[in-house]
């Protein structure tokens, strides 16, 4: 399993329509897509991310990985593979 550390807003069913942010580290392996979206906020519209799990389950993002990010503002049509040992690379960079 490789983890990986996301931002995610999140709405409280039972408090006041606010957004809040949460940092929760995600398996890799379970996510399916990543699909960049503009995120509408009380004042203001800011980038964010749609990220869907094999469970179907779907989230808002504001942060993802710095190198699956920079693949989607590349615009690269290639589809990413990423060595183990890479991904630790990484991971330990964001940790820093």
């Amino acid at each position: 399993m490789e983890f990986a550390k996301f931002t995610l807003l999140s709405i409280k069913e039972n408090e006041p329509i606010r957004e809040r942010e949460e940092e929760i580290l995600l398996n890799l392996n379970h996510v399916v897509s990543i699909k960049p979206i503009n995120i509408v906020m009380a004042e203001k519209v800011m980038r964010g991310y749609w990220i869907r799990l094999t469970n179907g389950k779907k989230y808002r993002a504001i942060r993802i990985p710095f190198y699956i990010e920079d693949t989607l503002i590349r615009g690269d049509n290639k589809n990413i593979f990423i060595e183990e040992e890479d991904l630790k690379h990484f991971n330990q960079k964001e940790v820093q």
